[in-house]
């Protein structure tokens, strides 16, 4: 079993409820293969770049997945299915890269703080 990290673009015409039963269908899909959703973020409405699927926004969710790797590509093809899910990024997490970007966003928190105080 691996780690993976997921991002999620769900349309941003879902309400919380709704967010929340998509979201339950993910982890019981995460589940059905196989996996388990260790940690979910939700980062919260962003504007595209560029329309996709003719929206101009979507819901970001961040989540940590552990997967046996044989069962990612089949959990993508049923995520394409999903019509609420705009777009999905499975990738292997690098608990280096994840510890580093921590470390980061706690310095530059210090600093906020030492140039406020």
């Amino acid at each position: 079993m691996k780690k993976y990290e997921a991002l999620f673009i769900f349309s941003s015409s879902l309400k919380d409820e709704a967010l929340d039963a998509a979201l339950q269908a993910l982890n019981k899909d995460v589940e059905k293969f196989g996996g388990q959703t260790l940690h979910v973020d939700r980062i919260g409405v962003r504007t595209f770049a560029r329309r996709m699927k003719k929206k101009d926004s979507g819901c970001y969710v961040r989540a940590t997945l552990e997967m046996d790797p044989a069962k990612i590509a089949p959990l993508q093809a049923r995520l394409k299915r999903n019509e609420d899910l705009l777009r999905s990024q499975i990738v292997v997490l690098d608990e280096r890269a994840r510890q580093e970007r921590k470390r980061s966003a706690a310095a530059a928190a210090e600093k906020g703080e030492a140039n406020h105080g």
